[in-house]
């Protein structure tokens, strides 16, 4: 089990070490007289993540939507923001299939297909990522 290491510094944020891992926990408490530090509370933080820390961390990252992706990467080339036009609506009424077409200045749009607007518009960034080669 590794070893925690933990000191105070000037602003009473705990840096808890765990081999090459560190994590910064506030280790504040409010209490009726106003907010007052607490060790006990930076001690219970400590023993989380030395128990749990590296399930903790693996589920830290959130998964990358393809539009925030398509965003990011268009904004990095200082190019406008991608543009999503629905072209069509399939299929009846009660179900229908959303057809959604995603350009960028410069690039030729891709389309997406799906069962909501939203879906479409992510499958179809994804396409255009995978043909940039930015996926």
């Amino acid at each position: 089990m590794p070893q925690v290491e933990a000191t105070w510094n000037v602003r009473m944020r705990l840096p808890v070490r765990l081999g090459a891992e560190t994590l910064r926990v506030s280790a504040m408490r409010h209490g009726a007289t106003g907010t007052k530090r607490s060790p006990a509370f930076a001690a219970a933080a400590a023993c989380v993540e030395q128990l749990w820390g590296e399930r903790l961390s693996d589920t830290l990252a959130a998964p990358r939507d393809a539009k925030t992706t398509l965003q990011e990467w268009a904004q990095a080339r200082r190019l406008p923001l991608p543009d999503y036009r629905e072209v069509g609506r399939e299929g009846p009424a009660h179900a229908p299939v959303f057809v959604v077409d995603v350009s960028i200045k410069g690039h030729e749009p891709t389309r997406g297909r799906a069962g909501s607007k939203r879906e479409a518009e992510r499958l179809a960034a994804a396409a255009l990522l995978e043909r940039l080669g930015a996926s």
